[in-house]
């Protein structure tokens, strides 16, 4: 028996705007606009609900890639000789990259397939086709990468100074993370539906950041003793932690202590993910995602309204 395949599916969140909330997603997914870029076509096909209680628990389906019109090449036999012959094949699928998006944490599990339809690829395309479904009237949709606050943590540990920290982050449903509960609160006072910040200053005087402290506390910390910063987190530090959550985007220029040269880390850069095969069942798939999702949940802390 052949071993199955397998390829990385990238954890992100998915942000909802104007017209669009978790039922008109569901509707855009089920019935897919169709979008033109370049020499090809894109949709969602291969769709699938689950529901329990009269609620949709996880949508699978496949974001296709595919040319408006292919040839597909035929072999065949004339006498004892082998011809080949090209036969136009309209809609001839490219690539196909399957997704399950679930409700309960605004998350979306999706596969990389490499040189065809690559991460920031899928979420450029993805965003596209749901707002295709509103005519691009009042809507916005944004697939925000989730990062791997390990991995991050260990790039932010290189760096001895801050010369510049800034963050481009919208307000979470139905999540939020405890360490940035402030910022939380202080976007729904403002009724904001977006905050941008961002801060600098010089190699003679750094920004003065704990931003590697929560991290590290978050990282660190175990079942039995939760991390709780002993006074709210500044805002532009929970700005970052917000956007490592998956609700925004940001990135930190600093000086490195090995080169002492500056250099820039991007949140997106660390992006989380996972190996699973890459013709997955619909049910298989959700329930490997679900517990990667609801492992970044308990690990930083995060709540439901």
């Amino acid at each position: 028996m052949a071993r199955e395949r397998r390829g990385s599916y990238y954890l992100s969140r998915i942000i909802k705007a104007g017209q669009l909330n978790k039922e008109t997603l569901l509707g855009a997914i089920s019935n897919s606009a169709t979008v033109l870029v370049g020499k090809y076509a894109w949709t969602i096909t291969d769709v699938k609900f689950f529901e329990r209680d009269n609620q949709v628990v996880y949508a699978f389906g496949k974001l296709s890639k595919y040319s408006l019109e292919g040839t597909v090449k035929i072999v065949g036999k004339q006498g004892k000789k082998k011809i080949e012959t090209d036969l136009v094949q309209p809609n001839l699928i490219e690539a196909s990259s399957p997704f399950v998006y679930i409700p309960e944490f605004s998350g979306i599990a999706y596969l990389h397939v490499w040189n065809k339809i690559e991460r920031e690829v899928f979420a450029r395309r993805f965003s596209t086709i749901i707002e295709a479904n509103f005519d691009n009237f009042f809507v916005e949709c944004k697939i925000e990468p989730i990062t791997d606050l390990h991995k991050f943590v260990e790039r932010l540990m290189s760096i001895e100074s801050f010369i510049e920290i800034s963050a481009k982050v919208r307000p979470p449903n139905p999540l939020f993370g405890r360490v940035w509960e402030n910022l939380k609160e202080y976007l729904e006072h403002r009724q904001a539906t977006e905050m941008s910040v961002k801060e600098r200053g010089d190699e003679n005087y750094p920004l003065n950041s704990n931003l590697l402290k929560h991290i590290q506390g978050l990282t660190s910390q175990s079942e039995e003793k939760r991390y709780t910063p002993n006074d709210p987190v500044d805002i532009t530090d929970a700005a970052i932690l917000m956007a490592t959550d998956g609700y925004g985007d940001g990135k930190i220029i600093g000086i490195e202590k090995e080169t002492q040269t500056t250099i820039t880390l991007k949140i997106s850069e660390k992006h989380i993910n996972f190996l699973f095969g890459r013709e997955p069942h619909p049910d298989d798939l959700f329930e490997n995602a679900y517990k990667q999702f609801k492992r970044i949940s308990n690990e930083r802390n995060m709540e439901h309204k």
